[in-house]
């Protein structure tokens, strides 16, 4: 018998508690279905710091079945992401610190520990991610490597493990995560039969496929304006000093505040936001590749191939297919959206 703990902290999505609870509960059933009474025994229970009820995001109650367990090796603990409101992650992480204690502690006696979407910030604060590969939400990612630079940052995988740790990235990445526990204590078998039965992709694209810098405006103001200036000059793509004059700062202190955000170069943000650009105009519009290519600044097509695949892991041409295939209406017609531009 292993023992899965679902620790509901105060602030939780309740759909990913319980969504993570029927993960375990449709896994048993399908594995006693296929394997009878070889099935893998497992259970799985939603813990609270204490017995009572907790209050989740949307202010329902969460019900719990008791305190979080005594540390014990080879029991799983589950922390759902419990700070759900991005602009005030790093002011919200100092109130999780006992619940980090938990982390700690679980770790240290031979527990399995998995981190889901902003929970993966108090796995840091416990100190399980020191020397260890990690994932955080890519619009997270400048935070966590300020916060935890002994982590090792995988920033293109959406779920990593690492010696007892795991981290997935995402708001509706428990289904995966869930998937990968079981996988992790039930074997091969399980986990194949449940993404099988419950339609889980078990090999998610990276997070490259899902970056829009602007999203990133609340938390990285400086980025925002660099991005709303490449836009505006596209097709002509602006040089980095070019940029900076017009921020009205030097290369050298442009370079030193985006360092210093997390964010990277600045070279590599006018490249992002370039193929931010194509992306969108690939998703939603009928442009031939080659005038995306020039809409995004570019002159020579392997060079924008080459750049596009840096970014996203795919050719134009697959990522078009791909975004083609996924928005298509039942009728088996392209739902035909046209770009909404609102958000910016």
């Amino acid at each position: 018998m292993t023992n899965v703990e679902v620790l509901a902290l105060p602030g939780c999505q309740a759909g990913t508690v319980w969504g993570l609870k029927d993960v375990f509960s449709t896994a048993r059933r399908v594995a006693e279905i296929a394997l009878g009474e070889g099935a893998p025994s497992m259970r799985v229970k939603v813990v609270g710091m204490t017995g009572g009820a907790v209050k989740a995001a949307d202010q329902s109650l969460i019900p719990v079945e008791s305190a979080v367990g005594r540390p014990r090796a080879g029991r799983v603990l589950i922390v759902p992401g419990c700070m759900t409101d991005p602009d005030r992650l790093e002011e919200l992480l100092p109130s999780q610190q006992r619940a980090a204690t938990i982390v700690r502690h679980h770790h240290a006696r031979g527990g399995i520990v998995a981190g889901h979407c902003s929970s993966v910030f108090i796995l840091g604060s416990a100190g399980v991610l020191a020397g260890r590969r990690a994932t955080a939400s890519w619009w997270a990612q400048p935070l966590f490597r300020r916060l935890f630079p002994e982590a090792i940052l995988q920033q293109e995988d959406c779920i990593t493990e690492d010696r007892g740790v795991i981290c997935a990235a995402g708001p509706f990445s428990h289904y995966q995560l869930g998937l990968r526990i079981v996988e992790k204590i039930a074997g091969h078998a399980t986990a194949s039969l449940l993404a099988k039965f419950a339609l889980i992709d078990r090999d998610p694209p990276h997070q490259a496929a899902f970056r829009a810098s602007y999203l990133q405006r609340v938390h990285y103001p400086l980025a925002y304006r660099i991005e709303l200036i490449v836009r505006r000059r596209l097709p002509e793509v602006p040089s980095v000093a070019e940029v900076a004059k017009e921020l009205g700062v030097s290369v050298r202190t442009l370079q030193r505040n985006l360092k210093e955000g997390g964010v990277g170069g600045a070279k590599e943000l006018v490249d992002r936001v370039r193929i931010d650009l194509a992306k969108e105009l690939l998703e939603v519009s009928e442009m031939s590749l080659g005038d995306v290519m020039a809409a995004a600044g570019y002159r020579d097509a392997s060079a924008f191939r080459r750049a596009f695949g840096h970014h996203t892991r795919a050719s134009p041409s697959t990522y078009r297919r791909r975004a083609t295939s996924a928005r298509r209406a039942p009728s088996g017609r392209a739902s035909g959206r046209s770009p909404d531009h609102s958000r910016r």
